[in-house]
């Protein structure tokens, strides 16, 4: 709402920009922080695994 009232206020598409490179940093943080995580408990998976043999 607020990019869209951004946008009709200064008659300009900067504010949507702005909002999609929020949403974009959010999303590719989130992900960067999933992809870790899984990264981490395979490691952990693959040492348990190994230690068992």
């Amino acid at each position: 709402m607020f990019a869209a009232f951004g946008v009709w206020g200064t008659a300009s598409g900067w504010p949507d920009l702005i909002v999609a490179g929020i949403m974009a940093s959010l999303f590719l943080s989130s992900a960067f922080q999933i992809i870790s995580q899984a990264i981490q408990e395979h490691r952990e998976m693959s040492s348990h695994v190994h230690a068992v043999d």
